[in-house]
């Protein structure tokens, strides 16, 4: 397919989180990856945030999904108001893939989960 495209969920729309239902429409399921360590989750309370600039490897499922799924995606994410899409370095994964992440100066004050594993 030629607009498909590879993102990184690492909160809510991960397997047995609430929104997960929305990942069963993607074109494949690729499986669990790790980030590089160069990025922070932080908690919201109900769903996690991650940011660039950090030194946390980041735990999450990618997904191949199409243009439709995509901005889906988009508006549960809130982008680009609460959330924007970049491209995000995963460890044996070669392709590219993109994940949401937060603004770093919307996170001031958080606490960073420490394991970047938002179901551990």
């Amino acid at each position: 397919m030629t607009d498909s495209k590879y993102v990184f969920v690492y909160g809510s729309l991960r397997k047995g989180k609430g929104l997960s239902g929305v990942m069963s429409v993607a074109l494949d399921d690729l499986g669990v990856y790790k980030s590089k360590p160069k990025y922070n989750m932080y908690n919201l309370g109900a769903f996690p945030c991650i940011t660039k600039n950090g030194n946390t490897s980041i735990v999450g499922e990618v997904y191949e999904i199409d243009s439709d799924l995509e901005r889906r995606l988009d508006a549960i994410e809130g982008v680009p108001t609460l959330y924007i899409k970049d491209d995000i370095e995963l460890e044996g994964f070669d392709k590219p893939v993109y994940a949401y992440f937060m603004k770093s100066k919307e996170v001031q004050g958080l606490r960073i989960k420490d394991n970047g594993d938002w179901l551990s």
